[in-house]
């Protein structure tokens, strides 16, 4: 059946069909070549694994609950308590490290998909500020204003520093709304002054 498909490929482009690069990697690679191939192939896979899961999760199919599971069982461990954690948080506990949620994290903040955005921020902030600021610069670094101010504003009740209060103002103005964010900007300079004050 391959090589009738090849023929056909052949009659109707005129060209070969391109080998896979797995195959073509068999064919030429030494061992230890091959291995490193495959085990960057499959990270890349791994990095793709959170969107996935996510836009299944969003899905109506009847299949993708079944589908969704057996990727989720697929990832590395740390991924795996975390994503189980993400989706049972009464009953799978947090993870003591956050290595698996920083991992997860990683393709998180360049998506549009808002639904559990809040589940998700509610995760990083139980490891620290630290981690929550990391997820706002990344929010707004992947222009995601909406989602770093949310962040930015988790960040500003955990602590409230002129720099949440900022970062959560440039979010609000540049969604458009130049009035709230000024309010907000003027809280974070009001933040400094106390600071300055309390430094001298």
């Amino acid at each position: 059946m391959g090589e009738a498909a090849r023929n056909v490929y052949r009659q109707e482009t005129g060209t070969e069909l391109p080998t896979p690069l797995p195959y073509r990697w068999l064919r030429s690679d030494a061992p230890a070549e091959l291995g490193q191939h495959i085990v960057g192939m499959l990270a890349g896979d791994v990095r793709e694994m959170p969107e996935v899961l996510l836009r299944l999760g969003q899905s109506t199919h009847t299949e993708s609950r079944r589908l969704y599971e057996r990727l989720r069982g697929l990832l590395p461990r740390e991924m795996q308590e975390f994503w189980r954690h993400y989706d049972e948080p009464d009953a799978v506990p947090r993870q003591q490290r956050a290595e698996g949620c920083i991992s997860c994290a990683r393709r998180l903040y360049a998506m549009r998909i808002r639904r559990r955005r809040s589940a998700f921020l509610r995760i990083v902030v139980s490891y620290g500020v630290e981690e929550l600021r990391i997820a706002a610069d990344a929010y707004m670094a992947a222009g995601r204003h909406a989602a770093a101010r949310a962040a930015w504003e988790l960040c500003a009740r955990q602590e409230q520093d002129a720099d949440a209060l900022y970062g959560a103002g440039l979010c609000t103005i540049r969604m458009g709304d130049a009035d709230a964010g000024r309010n907000t900007s003027c809280r974070a300079l009001a933040a400094i002054r106390r600071i300055a004050r309390r430094g001298s």
